[in-house]
């Protein structure tokens, strides 16, 4: 019996040692977004903590930097059954349609719009793709994901971060001037504007001075 307590022990202590606990403050902050999450399981990642849990049905991944502020949250939405119709009929109307779909996750930013990222696969060949898609079902990004660590860590970015200044104004005056060609890379990069959008502009800036 005495040998049985011992081991018991050294166990419990072992699991302990392992468990990862993060600062009272990301606590304090994860809380705040999820009160009613319990099960939680802490996770540490190139300098940011982790929180898995299981909320609705659904597995989420909620990430914090060191000082508490929310980075991102990725949840598991496991087949395209769970995400929007414009998303899936985007998808099945597009180049990947015939593709094996091994998994689909919704990623969500603190200041960005969230993104769907459809992993998809062929049978009986090594190659797999991740698509970045945005919620009004634009395909924004493709990566190839065969031969790579493909989990969605805290560096993922939406595509549209990668805006530079003069891109970024533009967008927001005329977001329904913005061409985002489909190909493997971060198109974002990739704008291109319609003939008409320098005649606007000008115009929308000499209303605005008449204004004043």
């Amino acid at each position: 019996m005495k040998k049985i307590s011992f081991l018991a022990v050294i166990l419990l202590l072992s699991v302990s040692a392992f468990a990862i606990l993060p600062p009272g403050n990301i606590q304090a902050a994860f809380k705040k977004m999820y009160p009613k999450a319990n099960g939680i399981a802490w996770s540490q990642d190139d300098g940011y903590y982790c929180a898995n849990f299981v909320m609705n049905g659904f597995t989420k991944n909620v990430w914090f930097n060191t000082q508490a502020q929310w980075q991102m949250t990725q949840t598991d939405l496991v087949s395209l059954d769970r995400v929007t119709p414009t998303v899936y009929n985007a998808f099945v109307s597009g180049p990947y349609a015939s593709w094996v779909v091994n998994d689909v996750t919704m990623v969500e930013f603190p200041k960005w719009q969230a993104i769907i990222v459809i992993k998809v696969g062929q049978d009986n060949v090594d190659i797999k793709y991740q698509l970045f898609y945005s919620p009004q079902g634009m395909l924004l990004k493709t990566r190839n994901v065969s031969y790579m660590h493909d989990i969605l860590g805290p560096g993922t970015k939406s595509p549209c971060q990668t805006l530079n200044a003069r891109q970024g104004l533009s967008y927001f005056l005329f977001p329904e001037l913005f061409l985002l060609s489909q190909n493997n890379s971060c198109t974002c990069r990739n704008i291109e504007f319609q003939p008409l959008f320098l005649f606007l502009l000008i115009q929308r800036i000499g209303n605005r001075e008449m204004n004043y």
